[in-house]
C-alpha cells in the first residue's frame, strides 16, 4: 500500500513540475531569456510606416537514424523612410501573410512584433 501512495505522490510531482516549466518553455521555443521578456514588457509600444524587405526561416533541432525533433523559427526585415532597418522575429501563421515589397504600417514592441497593417493602394 505504501508503494502504491509513493508512486502516484511521484506522478502528480512530475505533472505539477511539467505544467510549471510550460511558460518556460514558451518562452525558449520564442528565442527569450526571462531577461529579453522583461526588457519587451517595459519597452514602449511603437508604430511607424514600414516596408518588408526580407523574410528568412532558421531551422533548428537534431536529426537521428531514428528520427529528430526540429523547430522553425521565422524572421521578418522592415525598412523605415529613413533607410534604417528592423528584423523581428515572426509567428508562422504572421510571416505567410507577409509579402517582400508590401508597404505598411509596422506594430512593435521592444523586439516583439506586434503587427503589420498593409497598405492598400487603390
Amino acid at each position: 500500500m505504501n508503494v502504491a501512495i509513493i508512486f502516484v505522490t511521484a506522478v502528480f510531482v512530475v505533472i505539477i513540475v511539467i505544467i510549471a516549466l510550460i511558460p518556460m518553455l514558451a518562452r525558449r521555443s520564442q528565442g527569450l531569456t526571462g531577461r529579453q521578456e522583461k526588457m519587451n514588457r517595459a519597452a514602449p509600444r511603437m508604430q511607424a510606416p514600414a516596408k518588408v524587405v526580407d523574410k528568412r526561416e532558421q531551422v533548428s533541432g537534431t536529426s537521428s537514424s531514428y528520427g529528430g525533433m526540429t523547430s522553425t523559427s521565422y524572421f521578418a526585415t522592415f525598412e523605415f523612410p529613413d533607410g534604417s532597418r528592423l528584423e523581428l522575429p515572426v509567428t508562422g501563421p504572421n510571416s505567410g501573410q507577409l509579402v517582400v515589397g508590401d508597404s505598411g504600417r509596422l506594430t512593435w514592441q521592444g523586439t516583439w512584433f506586434q503587427g503589420f497593417e498593409r497598405e492598400i493602394l487603390r
